[in-house]
């Protein structure tokens, strides 16, 4: 039978205002309901879904490349079905059909997760799968990879036909050296007796057929052909046939291009001409070949007339090719910059000198025709901000480390507040230049904006759950008080778990609140000087009052001042101890300790507990994140990422050492200023 609890109508509402879309799937796996933009978004009705298996509605497709993406939002599903916990998945591609072009897809990309809710008796009830399309995003970045790549290929191709060049204008070097001396026996040939310019003639046509670049020579108005070299007739593809007829008997196909008006100037003016990429079109192997080439064309002489010309011709077709694949490049690098709303920056690191597109500058506030400097830079960046940014400078300059950093700007001509993402990294120098320290610059205000709507929006629903949570708890108070009075025992129990849920629910929602506060920027850092030794002692007689299962052993703590936020201090301090009773079992001893070291306030906690595995340790302090433990200990990982968050903000840090089976430590440390 096809299970039919669906979410609350209020809870509906409230996901329906989200920017993410979203589907309630029963703990078989059918659907239950869905909202109108994942409606949209796979191009489907509610009438077509709701009721059907979520692979019968969305079955896999073999031939699509997102072929997987179905096999991985099942591989997810099992995992919430197996432990009953939230499953967060890494960005999928899914490809839904295009109305508008039967029998063709298109490229969505989505970051889902899965989401159980339990009943009171611990099952699943429904699922919630959200997800948010990040298709723009993920499509820009693959453009913007791609032509990275296409541009480290095409600057590896001109690098190498750089080289070729290099080593044809060497052999033009050479050409136009005997071009001074063909030029010198022409003026021997004019002033030579009959038997000397015989000589002379041949001598001339001895250099032309033995040079390895291409040259010919034409005679009298009608340009025919009197010498061709193997360079020249390999160049035409033609034989020697030709020599003896006219330009147009020899190479027809030449009629109508630039070139023969090139050839006629110098034949009428005597003017030397050297012209660079030519286009030029041969029928040579069967079929029309279009290159371009280096020309050059000389008029020869005979008793102070022009009686012909000489023409060298340099294949330059693979450079002109190659320089125009990197202009494509770039236009597109461009045009992927732009639409992702980027630009690039650089700075060389032994003269420090700055180069940034207009974009970057137009960001921050500098005009264009001004020179980018560290101090203007410097000064549009958010001051918190500085220490992070100096420290990348520095690692960049003596690691060569890669950079990528978030932080907040100020338009120094609007005073606007923006979000930009800078990444990285140093590339040596080449031909005697610095190494140079290069990299984007992205617009990510927009990204911002809608991760604090979410928040906005989890601080509003969360908000909104306490008040009914508050007046259910007041009603729980007032029958456990007529439990009492008629001496109810059964029903004073169950009041006592009810209690105790609603109390674990307050406390989740306040997670919530404190997450989207503090990501908000709503909470503040309130620095005032305090000893930690009268901190200590008021958590003591807290967890004295509070904590009956577990022992908890205070070291003693002698006089230490620091300056901090007491209050956020001793929040963390309580979380840390809160989660070593959850996660220790009941009769443990849990040891607390405060210390001085390397010049910091170090406060450590240590359990009895369960242990964490090597591979969750690193990830303990992120958003959201629950160690896949196998228990029944309810929490959305929101405590230590708020705890990380604090302490990061009192520029400290904190850690964990653990080892399965054998308890865990907790610690952080503060600055003493």
């Amino acid at each position: 039978m096809l299970e039919t609890t669906k979410p609350p109508a209020e809870i509906l509402k409230a996901l329906e205002t989200a920017p993410n879309i979203y589907l309630v799937l029963s703990p078989g796996l059918y659907i239950l309901t869905a909202s109108d933009l994942y409606l949209k978004a796979t191009k489907s009705t509610r009438k077509a879904i709701v009721g059907k298996h979520i692979f019968e509605a969305f079955p896999a497709n073999p031939d699509l490349p997102d072929a997987d993406g179905v096999q991985n939002i099942n591989a997810s599903l099992q995992e919430v079905l197996r432990t009953k916990k939230p499953h967060y998945m890494r960005i999928q591609r899914y490809d839904v059909p295009d109305i508008s072009n039967p029998g063709k897809f298109i490229q969505r990309y989505w970051d889902p997760s899965h989401t159980p809710v339990l009943d009171d008796s611990g099952n699943i009830s429904y699922i919630i799968q959200l997800a948010a399309n990040v298709t723009d995003k993920v499509l820009t970045e693959q453009a913007l990879e791609k032509s990275r790549l296409q541009e480290q290929e095409s600057l590896a191709h001109v690098k190498e036909l750089n080289e070729a060049l290099v080593s044809a204008n060497n052999q033009l070097r050479q050409t136009q050296g005997n071009l001074h001396i063909l030029n010198a026996g022409l003026e021997e040939i004019v002033h030579s007796r009959t038997k000397e310019l015989a000589i002379s003639e041949a001598k001339f046509k001895s250099l032309i057929m033995q040079n390895p670049i291409a040259m010919q020579v034409y005679r009298g108005d009608d340009m025919t052909f009197e010498i061709n070299n193997d360079a020249m007739l390999q160049f035409l593809g033609k034989t020697a046939e030709i020599n003896g007829k006219t330009l147009f008997e020899g190479v027809p196909e030449i009629m109508g291009q630039p070139i023969v008006d090139s050839l006629y100037h110098v034949y009428h003016t005597g003017e030397q001409l050297d012209i660079t990429a030519m286009p030029v079109m041969i029928h040579r192997n069967g079929h029309d070949e279009h290159g371009y080439y280096n020309v050059s064309y000389r008029a020869l002489y005979y008793d102070s007339k022009i009686t012909g010309v000489l023409g060298i011709a340099i294949d330059v077709t693979a450079q002109v090719i190659a320089r125009q694949a990197l202009e494509e490049s770039e236009e597109k690098l461009k045009v992927a910059i732009a639409t992702g709303r980027m630009g690039t920056w650089s700075i060389e690191l032994d003269t420090k000198q700055i180069t940034m597109s207009d974009f970057v500058k137009d960001l921050l506030g500098i005009p264009a025709d001004e020179p980018a400097t560290v101090e203007k830079i410097m000064q549009a960046i958010d001051l918190e901000y500085h220490s992070d940014i100096n420290n990348a400078l520095k690692d960049a300059a003596d690691n060569h480390q890669a950079c990528d950093i978030e932080y907040a700007i100020r338009n120094l001509q609007t005073n606007e507040q923006k979000w930009v993402r800078a990444t990285g990294r140093v590339f040596p120098g080449l031909y005697g230049k610095s190494a140079q320290f290069t990299g984007m610059f992205i617009d990510i205000t927009e990204q911002k904006k809608d991760e604090q709507r979410k928040n906005d929006f989890i601080g509003m629903v969360s908000h909104e759950l306490k008040t009914p949570l508050t007046s259910l708890k007041a009603y729980l108070q007032v029958l456990e008080i007529k439990a009492q009075k008629n001496d109810d025992t059964f029903v004073m129990n169950a009041l006592g778990k009810s209690n105790n849920q609603v109390n674990k629910m307050t406390t989740m929602i306040n997670g919530f609140l404190n997450v989207s506060r503090l990501e908000s920027g709503k909470i503040h850092i309130s620095i005032q000087r305090f000893d930690m030794a009268g901190l200590f002692k008021e958590v003591e007689d807290e967890s004295i009052a509070t904590i009956a299962n577990h022992k908890v052993v205070f070291s003693p703590v002698d006089e230490l001042f620091v300056n901090a936020d007491r209050d956020k201090i001793g929040q963390v301090i309580n979380n840390l101890i809160s989660n070593a009773v959850k996660y220790s079992p009941q009769g443990s001893t849990i040891h607390v300790a405060c210390q001085v070291a390397d010049k910091c306030a170090r406060v450590c906690v240590k359990d009895e507990g369960m242990g964490i595995s090597a591979k969750d340790i690193d990830k303990l302090f992120d958003r959201y994140y629950r160690v896949n433990n196998n228990t029944n200990i309810s929490g959305f990982g929101i405590g230590l990422y708020l705890s990380a968050e604090i302490i990061n903000r009192h520029k400290g840090k904190i850690w964990a050492k653990s080892e399965i089976g054998k308890g865990s430590t907790f610690c952080f440390s503060i600055p003493f200023n």
